[in-house]
C-alpha cells in the first residue's frame, strides 16, 4: 500500500506483516515501547524497526490472574499511566446482560502482574449493534486517576426492551457515561444505581466516547459518535458533573424522539 502524508515532519510506513484483530495501540511513556491490544485480550509489543509484533502476555494469562469466573468477551481499551502501568478495559457479555471490567497491569521489569481495578454489576444489553459497552480509557497526566467511558445501549434513546426482558428501558446508570477511578484502587464494585455510581461518575450524556484524551493544558476531550438516526457527531470538552446531551440532544439538535408529537412514520432522520 501507499500513503500520502500531507503534514510536514510526519512519516508513514506500511508493515509487510499483517496484524489481525487489533483493538488498540498505545505507547508506554516509561519505556517508550509501543503495545497493541488484540481482540483475544493479548498484549503484543510492536517492534518499531521491523513493524513486527510479539506476544507479551496472552489474554488467558491475564484473566487467570483475576477473580474466578472472569473472562473477556471483548476488549476495547488500552492506556498507560506515566509510571508505566497498563490499564485495559474489557467486557464480559452474559447474553442479555453485560459486565464492564477495568484491569490494571504493573510491570516489574521482567513480568506483568494483573489485578481487577473495577467491575460493574450486570446491566441490560440491548442485543443490537448499539451495545457500545465499556470502551475508551485514559489516565490523568499525574497518574492518579483513570477515566473509563461506558457507551450507550441504544442508538438514539429509543426503548430497547430485549423482547420484554427489560420493559421500557432506554439508558441505565451504568451506560452513556464517563467514570473516574483512583489508580490506587482495587476491586471496586460499581452497582447499576444512580446512588451507587455517584462517587465515580465524572460526566453523563455521552453516547460513545471511544477515545478520550488529555490536551497539553490538562483539559479532557473526546469525540462522540453520532447515531444511525442521522444526527451530528460531537467533540466534547468533558468537565466534571456536566451532562453532554445524549440522548435528548444530539450534536446541535434536539432529539425529536422526546416530544409528545413524535411519529416514527414522519421522522426523516431514521434509516429506512
Amino acid at each position: 500500500t501507499t500513503s500520502l502524508v500531507v503534514k510536514p515532519g510526519i512519516g508513514a510506513r506500511a508493515s509487510a506483516t499483517t496484524l489481525g484483530n487489533a483493538a488498540r495501540i498505545a505507547q508506554n511513556p516509561r519505556n517508550k515501547k509501543v503495545y497493541v491490544l488484540t481482540a483475544d485480550g493479548a498484549l503484543r509489543e510492536l517492534n518499531l524497526s521491523t513493524l513486527d509484533s510479539s506476544v507479551v502476555v496472552t489474554g488467558n494469562a491475564i484473566t487467570s490472574a483475576l477473580p474466578s469466573g472472569t473472562f473477556f468477551s471483548s476488549v476495547q481499551g488500552l492506556a498507560f499511566g506515566p509510571e508505566g502501568n497498563a490499564y485495559l478495559v474489557a467486557n464480559k457479555d452474559l447474553g442479555n446482560t453485560n459486565v464492564g471490567l477495568v484491569v490494571k497491569g504493573t510491570f516489574n521489569g521482567a513480568t506483568w502482574a494483573w489485578s481487577l481495578l473495577a467491575q460493574t454489576a450486570e446491566y441490560p444489553d440491548s442485543n443490537t449493534p448499539f451495545d457500545h459497552h465499556y470502551n475508551g480509557v485514559v489516565v490523568s497526566p499525574d497518574g492518579q486517576f483513570v477515566f473509563v467511558a461506558s457507551g450507550s445501549r441504544t442508538d438514539h434513546g429509543e426503548v430497547q426492551n430485549v423482547n420484554g426482558a427489560f420493559p421500557n428501558t432506554r439508558e441505565v446508570p451504568l451506560t452513556a457515561s464517563l467514570f473516574r477511578f483512583a489508580t490506587s484502587s482495587a476491586t471496586i464494585s460499581l452497582p447499576n444505581t444512580d446512588a451507587g455510581v455517584a462517587p465515580y461518575l465524572w460526566a453523563k450524556g455521552l453516547r460513545n466516547s471511544f477515545d478520550p484524551a488529555f490536551a497539553p493544558d490538562g483539559n479532557l476531550f473526546s469525540g462522540d459518535n453520532g447515531p444511525d438516526s442521522d444526527y451530528n457527531e460531537e467533540l466534547n470538552w468533558i468537565r466534571q458533573g456536566l451532562h453532554f446531551g445524549f440522548p435528548w440532544r444530539l450534536g446541535n439538535d434536539n432529539n425529536a424522539l422526546q416530544f409528545p408529537t413524535y411519529d416514527t412514520a414522519t421522522d426523516t432522520r431514521l434509516r429506512p
